[in-house]
């Protein structure tokens, strides 16, 4: 709760009594407070020693340190932990256009994009109304934690559409989290060999047949400011 106070001339009679536990001092006229950090009482069952300057409570039930430990692991693992944990993903194109090596990734999803004639460059239809896009970064990393490329995926926010007026059905090629378990259960039982491979914008292999008209993706400038 904010204390308002207006301006008083205290006199030794009319003095107010602050006892030596007083939690305000006054500094040049400015309030501050002496009262004791702590952390909110949502947080007191997480462990956020490592986040916040403020001490961790006493009071939570079950700190991650007691239970979460780099000790047993080994040298490679810890070192890929480390370096997933040290790179920053960027979250807007403002942010990630400042670095050469997002716009290379940028460029690369642009040119997949165009080789697989995705879009035709058209001025708006009247009556049609169109839908944003953002770029999202992902950063793909080795075994053993270094780098191994940038990724930057240009999504439409499809959110905005109204199933049953503007589509009938999604198409997602992502595989099922039972048919992984299942793979891997038959390797093992025959002891082959497995090979991990990356298909390039797998979204893109369908057909689509609904007309969607989309705003040109931040960072590409065509002649004419008007096409979708």
């Amino acid at each position: 709760m904010a204390h308002v106070s207006t301006a008083t001339n205290y006199t030794p009679d009319n003095a107010p009594n602050i006892d030596s536990n007083s939690t305000i001092i006054s500094t040049a006229g400015q309030r501050v407070s002496l009262r004791t950090k702590s952390i909110p009482r949502y947080l007191d069952k997480f462990y956020c020693g490592a986040t916040s300057s403020i001490p961790s409570s006493s009071t939570t039930s079950y700190p991650i340190h007691l239970f979460l430990s780099y000790q047993k692991c080994s040298p490679n693992h810890v070192f890929f932990c480390h370096n997933i944990s040290a790179q920053v993903e960027p979250s807007s194109f403002k942010e990630a256009s400042k670095f050469k090596f997002w716009q290379q990734a940028m460029n690369a999803e642009l040119d997949a994009l165009e080789r697989n004639k995705t879009w035709t460059m058209v001025n708006l239809p009247a009556g049609k109304k169109t839908i944003s896009c953002r770029w999202v970064y992902r950063i793909k990393h080795k075994a053993d934690g270094s780098i191994d490329r940038y990724k930057a995926r240009l999504v439409a926010r499809g959110f905005t559409q109204t199933e049953g007026l503007d589509y009938y059905e999604t198409f997602s090629p992502v595989v099922k989290i039972t048919i992984v378990r299942l793979v891997l259960a038959i390797a093992a039982a025959n002891q082959w060999f497995l090979h991990q491979l990356d298909v390039d914008n797998a979204f893109l292999h369908d057909d689509l047949t609904e007309e969607i008209y989309m705003k040109l993706p931040p960072g590409l400038s065509p002649s004419n400011p008007n096409l979708v």
